[in-house]
């Protein structure tokens, strides 16, 4: 799949350059704000509810421009998501009492489509719908809050990342990879200005954006090899109840492993046009129409 993507933009840049005249592409510098929010074992699983939760975000790009039907993009991407147990309709969820604050450093290649064209003299075609899609690498570090501080999750091993009886649960990566997929509008506010606003969708290959993916394992085990925080964090049902730790089966369902965990993002931005000679010259391209 990454390699049919970045495949795929490869042709699509030698079909349009080999047919057009480098003086006639352009290129932006850009940014936007917006926000973020997660789809996974934290959410609630009503999807209203969801939104409660979405924090601030931004964005900063550098967009290639080789035709007006289509743009190349390199975009760096800072969010952070969160899911909480206490907002979800169901009891057992609610009584599993997990949270978790992840940030987000995301870095992008992306291939957009406008249709129709972009023509952002004015003339025509200053106002376009865009698809994008493309392949992005993202760091990301669940935390919560335990005794009134700021803990990160992955190094406590809270699944029995680690312990010697789970030979096969090593700790996760802290990097992965996902694929970005959305879409939005253009609008050229002058020859050199152009607003826009899009959401969306990225599909990551991690299941731990929120510490969560598989079973629990045994409460002492926790507690004996991985510390206090392992074990006392693996399952909060006892701060729910007010009774002890380790109110939980273990091998028990925790997470669900076969489904990644996803982060969707929307922006409003603006961007700056630096075109290489006049601008009548960016259209004149004899890259085919799409």
């Amino acid at each position: 799949m990454l390699r049919f993507i970045s495949t795929s933009i490869a042709v699509c840049i030698l079909i349009c350059t080999s047919g057009s005249r480098l003086w006639s592409q352009s290129f932006e510098l850009g940014g936007g704000l917006g926000g973020s929010l997660y789809d996974g074992e934290l959410s609630s699983d009503y999807f209203l509810g969801r939104f409660q939760l979405i924090d601030p975000a931004f964005n900063i790009y550098a967009r290639y421009n080789f035709h007006p039907n289509m743009t190349v993009r390199l975009g760096f991407l800072q969010t952070s998501v969160r899911g909480d147990d206490n907002i979800n309709l169901r009891e057992d969820r609610r009584r599993r009492n997990l949270d978790f604050r992840s940030n987000i450093t995301e870095f992008s290649l992306i291939g957009e489509v406008n249709l129709p064209g972009f023509y952002p003299d004015l003339s025509r075609g200053w106002f376009v719908v865009y698809g994008f899609g493309g392949i992005a690498g993202f760091f990301f570090n669940p935390t919560t809050i335990y005794n009134g501080r700021v803990v990160e999750l992955q190094p406590l091993g809270t699944e029995g990342q680690g312990l010697s009886a789970y030979p096969d649960r090593q700790p996760y990566s802290r990097f992965s990879i996902s694929l970005p997929a959305g879409g939005g509008v253009k609008m050229a506010l002058t020859q050199n200005i152009t607003m826009s606003i899009e959401i969306g969708l990225r599909k990551t290959f991690t299941d731990y954006i929120d510490d969560v993916s598989t079973t629990y394992a045994p409460f002492n085990l926790l507690l004996r090899e991985n510390g206090d925080a392992a074990a006392y964090l693996t399952n909060r049902t006892w701060e729910f109840l007010g009774t002890t730790p380790g109110n939980y089966a273990p091998d028990s369902r925790r997470g669900s492993p076969t489904s990644k965990d996803w982060y969707i993002s929307g922006f409003l931005g603006i961007s700056y046009h630096f075109y290489t000679t006049d601008v009548a010259s960016y259209f004149d391209s004899s890259c085919p129409k799409f």
